[in-house]
């Protein structure tokens, strides 16, 4: 999951706290309503948000790239490492195309925000 991506979209707000605590918390109910096991990892390009998130509740692993461009890169990578089925949604172009070349399903990030309108 292409974290600020979604979360800016979700929100409506440029706001970063609030972007990851509305994501995380459609992430957890998108987990309570999957079936089966689901594992889900956002991925968010900052550095120094990290350690202002280690008290919000989540069933969601979540991960921070400092560098330029490393979420995306890091998205790209698990894309190809993990195993099974993956879905990995951005509204960035270059970063489904790398999953869909992993072997991943590539969605828009508007396709989560217009499930979570409807929750």
């Amino acid at each position: 999951m292409d974290g600020y991506n979604a979360a800016f979209l979700i929100t409506g707000s440029r706001d970063p706290r609030a972007g990851r605590e509305r994501l995380l918390a459609t992430l957890d109910r998108l987990r309570r309503v999957a079936r089966g096991a689901l594992r889900v990892v956002v991925v968010f390009d900052s550095g120094l948000e990290a350690a202002f998130d280690e008290a919000l509740p989540s069933t969601v692993e979540v991960r921070y790239t400092a560098e330029a461009g490393g979420g995306d890169r890091e998205i790209a990578e698990l894309a190809a490492e993990l195993g099974g089925a993956r879905v990995v949604v951005s509204t960035d172009r270059e970063v489904r195309e790398a999953a869909e070349v992993a072997g991943a399903l590539a969605l828009w990030s508007e396709a989560l925000v217009e499930w979570e309108k409807r929750r």
